[in-house]
């Protein structure tokens, strides 16, 4: 608990703090409109970007750890492992769990039939957002250490699975919605999204501390200084 603390109070100290903190409440108060007011369930911008929102925090909670200061501490491993990892893992279920919300408030038959959905439908984008909250959590841990080549990769990884997303013979996440739904009880498809979300900060985890003893990117900070002193 005394360790949560420490990296909840470090986050003040990150790179552009506020311009991440900025980003962060634009993309959850967009994505909490789009899914509030959104005319059809199957939509997946909404949940694109509550999911973006959680993810902030990762260099908040990482950056500070550049400091000379740092350096020589004994907290250093576990900021750049341990705490980033662990408090965007937070903010990103945190955000996930209002998606959840106001899937299962919206999940009204009415609202269903006029959008042309199902009940598998409506709850799938539910693992939509899981996969591609779990992917840029995987992400996260390359992109201090591999900056171009995490970069590069991320890119074009999310536009291709955003593409595909766009073509229902390839709507994957559609079809393990319905297998499984129970009815009309979204309980097992909620349960896997959160699981799916929960490996994607494991694996954040597990490939920060394989690449902690790696240099940290000069063109990652380089480029971090440069946009906060633009501000």
């Amino acid at each position: 608990m005394k360790d949560i603390k420490l990296y909840f109070k470090i986050i003040r100290y990150g790179l552009q703090f506020k311009l991440m903190c900025i980003l962060s409440l634009v993309f959850f108060a967009l994505g909490i409109m789009f899914e509030v007011m959104g005319s059809t369930s199957n939509s997946t911008l909404g949940a694109l970007y509550i999911s973006l929102s959680g993810l902030y925090t990762f260099q908040l909670v990482f950056s500070p750890s550049v400091a000379k200061i740092v350096q020589v501490s004994p907290y250093k491993k576990k900021i750049q492992t341990v705490g980033s990892t662990l408090i965007s893992l937070i903010f990103c279920l945190t955000a996930f769990t209002v998606l959840v919300i106001i899937r299962v408030l919206r999940a009204d038959p009415t609202f269903l039939a006029e959008s042309g959905s199902t009940y598998a439908k409506h709850y799938s984008v539910l693992i939509y957002a899981a996969i591609i909250i779990s992917f840029l959590l995987l992400y996260m841990a390359f992109s201090f250490k591999m900056y171009i080549a995490a970069l590069i990769i991320c890119i074009c990884t999310v536009l291709v699975f955003m593409l595909f997303s766009m073509n229902e013979h390839f709507m994957f996440y559609e079809n393990v919605a319905s297998s499984l739904m129970n009815g009309d009880n979204p309980a097992l498809v909620i349960a896997f999204s959160y699981g799916i979300i929960l490996v994607g900060g494991l694996l954040c985890y597990i490939f920060s501390t394989l690449l902690y003893k790696r240099e940290i990117s000069g063109l990652a900070i380089r480029n971090a200084l440069r946009q906060a002193q633009a501000k």
